[in-house]
């Protein structure tokens, strides 16, 4: 099972112009994150009929780690702090910590929203779950050579337990890991050069269960 791209780099080939326009946009260095606080507000709970639309029209984790619903065609939001605690999957974002899950691993990536970037370690490029047990990364021969020095400051790393950290992607390149889907193992990824939205994700595969801290800037 793979996690779904966002988007590709079509709009990325459009020349040496273009590419060196990208190229000097993301040389400056990232902004720091900075781990949120648990927000104090009181948190969105929808319980009857608000739970029921929830749960049956995709209630799902959007950018910033808002939830998001459809709504005939539209798309409503709410911010955390917020709990939704469906049948077959629950979400819940206290404002500092996000966690989803559900039945599976593969249902639970299901509740990101492609706004959310989630897993996307440059560009539109994901961490990805071929197997059960074993990470990997979508492979980078789309990015641009322009923008090839760029991935040289993005490293994905691979924690569990009292285990080596095992390198997912550095140096431009990735290495498949395998990890014990009964226990917890944690994702660490990093820019130098570009933000990344979700630098922390502990994943509890046989639970269905991602936990991620939420980081602003």
């Amino acid at each position: 099972m793979t996690h779904p791209a966002l988007r590709r780099f079509r709009g990325l080939l459009l020349g040496p112009a273009a590419a060196l326009l990208l190229t000097l946009g993301l040389a400056a260095c990232a902004p720091a994150a900075i781990r949120a606080s648990v927000s104090t507000d009181a948190p969105f709970m929808p319980g009857g009929q608000q739970l029921a639309l929830i749960c049956a029209n995709q209630g799902r984790v959007a950018e910033g780690g808002a939830l998001v619903w459809n709504s005939g065609v539209a798309q409503e939001s709410r911010p955390a702090p917020y709990l939704v605690s469906c049948r077959d999957y629950t979400l819940r974002n206290d404002g500092a910590t996000l966690s989803v899950q559900d039945d599976t691993l593969a249902k639970a990536l299901t509740h990101f929203d492609p706004d959310a970037n989630f897993l996307v370690y440059f560009a539109d490029l994901f961490v990805t779950f071929p197997s059960s047990g074993l990470l990997s990364a979508d492979p980078t021969s789309s990015v641009p050579d322009a923008l090839k020095d760029t991935l040289r400051g993005v490293s994905v790393t691979v924690r569990q337990g009292e285990s080596p950290d095992a390198a997912l992607f550095a140096g431009g390149a990735v290495t498949a890991v395998r990890y014990d889907p009964a226990r917890p193992v944690t994702l660490y990824l990093k820019a130098t050069r570009s933000p990344v939205e979700w630098p922390e994700v502990t994943i509890e595969a046989n639970k269905g269960l991602i936990t991620a801290p939420i980081f602003s800037r």
